[in-house]
């Protein structure tokens, strides 16, 4: 159990400043021009008309808005560059990015303004739990949109709940992706299978993290390297959600590792993620700061209903940044005898 007086704790923490803000943001400060130059952060598509999100998204956001996305208001939280908004908004959105980065957010207002989208994407920095008073627009959105190492940055879920569902009109949507929290207990080197390394639950406390890398450009190294993380298991997530709606809402979640695709969790994984995914086992190679993905087949059909047999896996690459050793997971796992998922 984590000291009740632990500064880092997310209840003990300041949510509009302090040195977690400032170290994490001057880190992003620092990654915008990496990651607008590196090949993971390519506009090409953007720029030439034809922008689209990850196909997973792009798929559960055309079966969530059957009508498409012309006319629909949507908020990106956390949106760095603008990337995702624009993609959004090329597709006949109305778009709203906010993010905390002074850099990130002038080089989305460039891009927004290279393609001809400033009249659709608006991009505001703040802090995500400045939004309401930066932002003073109550129940003005469609859909609130949130994608892939948001919330691990994130040490108050419950107020991060309480500023979506206070965007959101009445029957508007979240959308929310990310890897399951479970797949950021692994770390792995070189060519390691992944190894239980960090606790799936910290009771609140931040992680202390000091490295130079960067998941978007290996070559890249960064001068602001210590940055506050922070792990939410499951239950904490679908629980702050339920939050605002239903505040004694509560719910847990539990794990179990056997080298596959055997993730479950006592509510279904994915519901919270895009309002209509059955349960399954979604791990994500996408911790706090990594982005790099693995695809491996389950011997059992993935109950996932988007990806079906294809699920992602991840190491911990928040910490080692190293390529995902589950790249060839389904030699590996012969190799070391895993057990098989039941």
């Amino acid at each position: 159990m984590a000291d009740e007086s632990d500064p880092r704790r997310a209840d003990r923490v300041d949510l509009h400043g302090g040195d977690w803000l400032e170290l994490n943001r001057a880190l992003w400060d620092e990654l915008v021009p990496i990651h607008v130059a590196s090949a993971m952060y390519d506009q090409s598509d953007l720029r030439a008309g034809t922008a689209r999100l990850l196909p997973m998204e792009q798929q559960e956001l055309d079966q969530l808005l059957p009508d498409g996305l012309t006319g629909i208001r949507v908020l990106h939280l956390q949106c760095h560059f603008g990337g995702d908004s624009l993609a959004i908004a090329q597709q006949g959105a109305s778009v709203v990015g906010i993010d905390f980065s002074k850099p990130a957010i002038l080089q989305a207002r460039a891009l927004a303004s290279e393609v001809g989208l400033d009249g659709r994407a608006r991009f505001v920095h703040a802090n995500v739990y400045d939004a309401r008073h930066i932002l003073p627009e109550p129940e003005s959105f469609d859909l609130v949109y949130t994608t892939w190492g948001t919330v691990g940055w994130l040490p108050d879920l419950h107020e991060w709940a309480r500023i979506i569902a206070w965007y959101l009109k009445p029957g508007g949507a979240l959308y929310f992706a990310d890897g399951h929290p479970t797949a950021h207990v692994f770390d792995s080197s070189g060519s390691e299978l992944p190894k239980f390394v960090y606790a799936y639950d910290t009771d609140g406390v931040a992680d202390i993290v000091n490295e130079s890398d960067d998941y978007a450009d290996e070559t890249a190294t960064t001068t602001n390297t210590v940055t506050h993380e922070w792990m939410h298991p499951l239950s904490e997530i679908v629980t702050a959600l339920q939050g605002p709606a239903s505040p004694s809402s509560s719910c847990t979640s539990t794990m179990r590792c056997r080298g596959r695709c055997t993730t479950r969790s006592s509510i279904t994984a994915t519901d919270f993620m895009a309002g209509r995914a059955k349960s399954g086992c979604r791990w994500g190679c996408r911790s706090v700061r990594a982005r790099k993905t693995a695809a491996i087949r389950c011997n059992t059909p993935c109950s996932t209903v988007f990806w079906r047999r294809v699920v992602t896996f991840c190491c911990r690459s928040a910490r080692s940044r190293g390529v995902c050793a589950a790249r060839d997971w389904p030699e590996r796992a012969a190799r070391f005898a895993l057990p098989q998922t039941p």
